[in-house]
């Protein structure tokens, strides 16, 4: 009787859910002057600025596309420090030489992992092409990729070293889907090389290892009956492995037929472990946390909230967190966990940049 009472209440767990609550932590002006983010707005979207924006200290941190600055603002809304390639009037600037900024992303002792294109060009985008899609993504696609190389910046501003794909002083990066950089001498690249997706590990800004889709053999095996898509890969940075995501088609119907989860070792030395198998397309992939949980966001349909679904590093579902965003969701442009597995949404509203944490 007891084990049936505590299989019961397990059971139960598995499906409660924790409402969270959002809370407004920063407001920065949007528009043309060293002190605002200067971005544009296009059907109430803010372009130009990454996807991500790191949040640590009370310090928020923004690249400056058009003006190739990073910007670091406080969290009342004003401009703290600029690394910038010249001395701006009446504001801090920490000399950095760069072209076109991209990603970024900081450590847990606010060093700094950025991308900086070859060209100094801005790359021109389609402007016809903005969605948001079930992760909380806002999509933007470029007409043309740009190389570029990552650098790699200490808590003092001096550049420690560049990277490219083989690690410092190699032959630069094609394409960066997103940068991970928790501990200051492990930095998770996710990125493409020859044709092919790839995370790849870096220690001491050297090359350790990855994984590439020519090595997941599910990849091969699996075609034979079904059309297959690489959603993306997670890295793991207690135990260095990566949760891979693929979701699978019919071959005759072309329509979805499940997603599949899997761990699978960066060296692929083990077989891959099948954690999860998801019949809905509105869940995907979204975070894998420090403890080895991992979350599948799950878009409620006629509705603008959002269920984080929290797995165990088995597969188990074991409890589900809900956030409900107070207006239509097109008008919240990405919402991401940071180092410290806060999780944070982006808003726009009144020519402001919004920032909301969720507790």
């Amino acid at each position: 009787m007891k084990f049936i009472l505590i299989s019961f209440l397990l059971y139960c767990n598995g499906y409660r859910i924790q409402n969270l609550v959002p809370k407004l932590i920063s407001k920065i002006e949007i528009g043309i002057g060293t002190d605002k983010i200067n971005a544009t707005i296009i059907n109430n979207a803010i372009l130009n600025i990454p996807h991500l924006i790191p949040i640590q200290n009370n310090r928020i941190y923004i690249s400056d596309y058009t003006n190739s600055k990073l910007k670091v603002f406080k969290t009342d809304g004003s401009l703290d420090l600029i690394y910038a390639n010249k001395k701006e009037d009446s504001f801090k600037v920490i000399y950095q030489k760069f072209n076109k900024l991209g990603i970024l992303d900081l450590t847990e002792d606010s060093e700094i992992y950025i991308q900086n294109f070859l060209s100094s060009n801005p790359i021109e985008q389609k402007k016809e092409i903005y969605s948001l899609d079930t992760s909380g993504k806002f999509d933007t696609k470029e007409n043309e990729v740009v190389p570029s190389y990552i650098l790699h910046i200490d808590q003092k501003g001096k550049l420690v070293s560049t990277l490219g794909q083989n690690g410092k002083n190699s032959e630069p990066f094609r394409y960066i889907e997103n940068i991970y950089s928790f501990k200051k001498n492990k930095l998770f690249v996710y990125h493409k090389s020859s044709e092919q997706m790839k995370l790849s590990l870096y220690v001491d800004d050297k090359l350790v290892k990855n994984l590439t889709e020519e090595k997941i053999e599910i990849l091969k095996k699996d075609k034979v009956d079904y059309i297959l898509k690489l959603d993306k890969m997670i890295p793991n940075f207690k135990e260095e492995y990566a949760l891979v995501s693929v979701t699978y088609f019919g071959k005759l119907d072309k329509r979805f037929k499940f997603r599949r989860i899997y761990k699978f070792d960066l060296d692929v030395l083990t077989e891959p472990k099948l954690l999860r198998e998801i019949i809905y397309p509105s869940e995907i992939l979204f975070y894998s946390k420090k403890n080895e949980d991992f979350l599948i966001w799950e878009t409620e349909e006629e509705t603008n909230s959002v269920k984080l679904k929290i797995h165990d590093k088995n597969g188990n579902h074991i409890s589900n967190q809900r956030f409900e965003f107070d207006s239509l969701r097109v008008n919240w442009r990405e919402t991401f966990m940071d180092e410290k597995e806060n999780l944070y949404s982006l808003k726009i509203d009144s020519n402001k940049l919004e920032i909301y944490k969720w507790d």
